[in-house]
């Protein structure tokens, strides 16, 4: 109730006041936004440099995948039973059973 009664009794100290405070919260309002922004404006320099960098690499991938020769050999060398395929170890036990290996070929 003391507040009260002192805007009741001098209004024009507390007008005064306000204005000030007033003032004080559009000033550290104003130091907040250009906090935010240049906090923003940095950060979308660093995600649009990210952005950059992905799509420089993934030029660069597909320019190298575009002149390495392919690694595949040709049909015509290549034939089923050919001694230059080589196995380097036997399959496991499962493999048998499951490809039907088991079996004598009729």
């Amino acid at each position: 109730m003391g507040d009260l009664a002192r805007i009741g009794a001098d209004g024009a100290a507390v007008a005064g006041r306000g204005q000030t405070v007033s003032a004080l919260f559009s000033l550290i309002g104003a130091v907040l936004t250009f906090v935010a922004v240049t906090i923003g404006a940095f950060l979308f320099v660093v995600f649009a440099a990210t952005v950059a960098l992905m799509v420089l690499l993934a030029a660069l991938m597909i320019g190298l995948t575009a002149i390495t020769p392919r690694s595949r050999p040709r049909r015509s060398t290549v034939q089923l039973g050919s001694s230059r395929i080589l196995t380097l170890a036997p399959p496991p036990a499962h493999a048998w059973v499951a490809y039907q290996w088991d079996r004598p070929q009729a």
